[in-house]
């Protein structure tokens, strides 16, 4: 009977996360909640009061979040505490801070900026998305369901003993050792518009964690010993270590590095002059280039020539109304390719189905899109594919300074 109130005890408190979290990202975002971050201001109200009490709402969130995931803690807890729930018990009492902290916060609507740009406004609320989707996915990635101790009261109803994890670092691990902070990190400061209590949640919040991260790192190390000590080493903590690089000015001379930069130029002056004539131009020249290339190559199925026909594709489905963003992303994915190498339609088209040998799983789709750049950027990773991003490079045949 235990057994299965622990379990119903755990199965609640991880669902209580779920709907705190899906409040927290209404709340901060100000949207589809009651009461909301930058809600109004209480009339009369000091901002100064408001701060402290704000400040204390954070605090009394943040050192019990903090204080309990220590080990030293966790073994006088679990004196009073069944070791089969002391993890549930831990995400109980974070969803009763949390909701308190959401419920008492005092709104300071003064602004700071307030971003009107129908692009900075996207750029901002895609990056918002960003946030709160990558919490969950880093959680799920190490095992979300340890994480919230429904594993611990699953195996307890099992009847089975609870075993530690093995340390592993998957997918987004392999690049920073933190993308849950990264994900929270994000989830707090994408806004449009930011007001001083946006930027004292976000900024309380984020000095919390970047405290909190050598702390954990030390419990890892006395758990994992040299294992995690080599991979801190050898992996950023919240922004990926850039490889080894050298910068190539060969490029400059290249005509198909220079034809990336005429379609950047082009594009940009879409969006600042007339939006039909600089996008007429950019496919004009790529399809001038699709015709150098097929008359050198006389391959229509050549990666750069299926290369050059989905980039004008896009260039005219762009014209599209409504459909401008593509031009957007055109220009940061240009700009990659143009700088590093890094070719995303190069990489999307390997994993069409008349490119790719292999079945399309996700392990290899992975490694086709985060495998280093090749040649082709001002900048030259060492390790760097030379087949990948090959097809946004000249043909073979061409004269090339790559």
């Amino acid at each position: 009977m235990k057994r299965r109130i622990f379990f119903a005890f755990g199965i609640l408190c991880h669902g209580l996360f779920l709907l705190v979290f899906a409040y927290m990202a209404g709340f901060v975002g100000n949207f589809l909640v009651p009461k909301s971050i930058d809600g109004p201001a209480i009339v009369g109200g000091s901002i100064a009061v408001s701060v402290v009490i704000n400040l204390l709402l954070l605090a009394l969130f943040a050192v019990p979040h903090s204080v309990m995931a220590r080990p030293g803690f966790k073994r006088w807890w679990t004196q009073f505490v069944p070791k089969e729930v002391e993890r549930t018990v831990y995400v109980f009492v974070s969803n009763v801070l949390m909701i308190a902290l959401l419920a008492l916060w005092r709104p300071i609507d003064s602004v700071i900026f307030d971003l009107q740009h129908p692009i900075a406004r996207i750029a901002m609320w895609s990056l918002f998305a960003c946030g709160w989707l990558l919490v969950p996915l880093a959680s799920l990635m190490i095992n979300h369901f340890d994480l919230f101790g429904t594993r611990q009261v699953w195996l307890n109803l099992q009847q089975k003993a609870y075993t530690a994890l093995p340390f592993h670092t998957p997918w987004l691990y392999r690049f920073i050792r933190h993308p849950l902070y990264v994900g929270w990190i994000t989830a707090f400061w994408a806004t449009p518009t930011l007001t001083v209590g946006h930027a004292l949640f976000a900024a309380t919040l984020t000095a919390y964690m970047l405290i909190a991260i050598p702390i954990e790192e030390r419990d890892l190390i006395a758990h994992y010993g040299d294992e995690y000590r080599n991979y801190r080493n050898r992996v950023g903590g919240l922004i990926p270590r850039v490889p080894a690089f050298r910068i190539d000015p060969t490029v400059l001379l290249d005509t198909t590095w220079i034809s990336w930069v005429v379609m950047i130029a082009l594009l940009v002056a879409s969006f600042t002059l007339d939006r039909f004539v600089p996008v007429l131009a950019a496919f004009s020249v790529c399809m001038l280039l699709v015709w150098i290339d097929l008359a050198r190559q006389n391959d229509i199925r050549a990666m750069n020539v299926q290369i050059r026909l989905g980039y004008a594709a896009l260039l005219l489905i762009g014209l599209i109304p409504g459909m401008w963003w593509i031009h957007a992303v055109q220009v940061v994915g240009t700009s990659a390719r143009v700088l590093t190498g890094y070719c995303m339609l190069d990489r999307e088209l390997r994993l069409m189905p008349w490119n790719r040998s292999e079945p399309l799983t996700f392990t290899h789709a992975w490694k086709v899109m985060t495998a280093k750049p090749g040649c082709g950027g001002i900048v030259r990773f060492a390790g760097g594919s030379e087949t990948l991003d090959s097809g946004c490079r000249a043909p073979a045949l061409a004269p090339s300074a790559v």
